[in-house]
């Protein structure tokens, strides 16, 4: 019945640009699309601690920790717990929000190379990004590491630098803030096993930006995508 609604004839032009659009049966969905949505609540495991939606919780337990511990004997700890050393606590709310390059910059491993492609040759066009699975040989020792060293390849148009709006796509994406780096090593080198053996090189840090984008720092290579008509005149969100 829903996809039929698609299919229904648009509303009668009325000549009058102060009248609603819609249809009694747009209304109606629109209604039921809000009611729906106030009603969709986050939901809670009592034993991973996980908050999300639609968990299919089971006397407070969530269906993944019910699937986990199927099989559980009786002497073994549930598999999300501290006893598994699988708690992994609530974050401290002075350790601030990472952008994606911030985080790549203090991880260990990396296991994607990210090619991102710079689109907006076409009005409201998006970055596009494409992951690509790669074998992790190395662990990294030295944090953190500099935006040359990443996996990230970013794709441009070949007339891109004549085009400011067309680098701002990802502009947000590459915010780096040192104090930022900082805060989350000290405490990931105190707290995380996996970091405990890491050494803060200040003299990376030091060359990172204390609040500003490093997009000209990472990899580049020219794509192919013909230049659009309307390139000149184009906005873009970052």
């Amino acid at each position: 019945m829903e996809r039929r609604c698609f299919e229904l004839p648009d509303p009668d032009w009325m000549h009058d640009l102060s009248h609603c659009p819609l249809s009694d049966r747009d209304k109606e969905l629109l209604e039921k699309f809000w009611t729906e949505l106030e009603n969709d609540g986050m939901e809670h495991c009592a034993r991973c601690q996980e908050t999300w939606f639609d968990m299919g919780l089971k006397d407070g337990i969530c269906k993944r920790c019910i699937a986990k511990d199927k099989n559980k004997k009786e002497d073994e700890p549930w598999f999300f717990s501290a006893e598994n050393q699988l708690d992994f606590g609530l974050i401290p709310a002075f350790l601030p929000q990472l952008t994606i390059v911030e985080e790549m910059l203090i991880a260990r491993v990396h296991v994607f190379v990210n090619v991102m492609q710079v689109r907006g040759q076409q009005y409201k066009y998006r970055g596009h990004i494409v992951h690509f699975l790669r074998d992790v040989g190395k662990v990294y020792r030295q944090l953190p590491l500099l935006p040359a060293e990443l996996d990230v390849i970013l794709l441009r148009p070949p007339n891109a630098s004549e085009h400011a709006h067309l680098n701002r796509q990802f502009r947000r994406q590459f915010r780096v803030r040192r104090r930022c780096l900082q805060a989350w090593l000290d405490f990931l080198s105190q707290n995380h096993p996996g970091y405990r053996d890491i050494t803060v090189c200040q003299t990376r840090m030091s060359v990172l930006p204390e609040d500003g984008d490093v997009l000209d720092q990472v990899a580049t290579a020219e794509s192919t995508d013909p230049p659009s008509a309307n390139l000149g005149t184009a906005e873009h969100d970052d």
